[in-house]
């Protein structure tokens, strides 16, 4: 067990290392069954809600796609983008409508400290994410996504009260064939595929997480599959599950959240794949 923690830690460290360089503490690998996996992960635990937007372009591969699933059965507005500049367009317009919805039911805290803290836990708890996928290279076409003017853009939208905007790269297709560095990319996540890279093994892949972005993809123990060392311990009686405090980050997906199967034969939306 000793043997294979160590081969896992440096395996860990060897991805960090070839994808964000020096800036490898600030990024958590998670492992997973591929590409595919890590979208449907950030799909199922990314904190939406009914003012989040998920953005992605038109031409993205299906597992891009499905994405949407998860996110509009909590709420989010879904939506693709036809053109590069029309992601922007959009993310400006999710945010407009998010931040109007927050003057309209804004109330006026109490006074009082223990009213102040009380108003404060209750405005992170009601705190909106967006989420935009950019495929960074297209895997049908080979056109390549302008990913730095659109973190750019994302980011001139602020973090107020129409939310915040969180960048996820699907790499599956460009990490095979050229370098990425994800801190200049201005990306928070970045789906990457083993398989893709160096065509075995399958069912092997990643989900590189910006450490601050950790928080976004929290699990809620209350509606979801648990099993293995995930949890503290388990109760049948009251029906209880507390999650595991790891020594460290999450860093596999222990719930299998990679169900939707390898990303070695994924199908394409449209005709276009745009890296799944």
């Amino acid at each position: 067990a000793g043997a294979a923690s160590a081969e896992l830690d440096r395996a860990r460290s060897l991805v960090l290392a070839h994808f964000c360089g020096s800036h490898a503490p600030d990024w958590e690998v998670i492992w997973t069954a591929g590409a595919t996996a890590s979208l449907r992960l950030v799909a199922e635990h990314f904190q939406f809600c009914g003012r989040s937007a998920l953005l992605m372009p038109s031409a993205c591969h299906t597992s891009v796609l499905g994405m949407r699933g998860p996110a509009s059965g909590r709420g989010a507005t879904c939506r693709c983008a036809d053109r590069p500049g029309d992601l922007l367009r959009l993310a400006a317009q999710a945010t407009e409508a998010a931040e109007a919805e927050a003057a309209e039911a804004e109330v006026e805290p109490a006074a009082g400290s223990e009213a102040a803290a009380g108003a404060g836990a209750e405005a992170e708890a009601r705190a909106v994410h967006h989420l935009a996928v950019l495929p960074v290279e297209c895997n049908l076409t080979g056109d390549v996504s302008d990913i730095r003017a659109a973190s750019a853009g994302l980011a001139q939208l602020g973090t107020g009260r129409g939310g915040t905007w969180w960048l996820m790269l699907d790499a599956a297709k460009a990490a095979a064939t050229g370098p990425l560095h994800l801190h200049a990319s201005g990306a928070a996540l970045c789906a990457v595929s083993f398989y893709k890279l160096f065509g075995s093994p399958t069912g092997l892949g990643a989900l590189l997480v910006r450490r601050d972005a950790l928080r976004l993809l929290r699990k809620d123990s209350r509606h979801g599959y648990f099993g293995g060392g995930s949890v503290a311990a388990a109760l049948p009686h009251p029906l209880s599950s507390p999650p595991a405090a790891p020594p460290h980050a999450p860093r596999d997906d222990q719930n299998g959240c990679g169900g939707g199967g390898s990303d070695a034969g994924g199908s394409d939306a449209g005709g276009s794949d745009a890296g799944g």
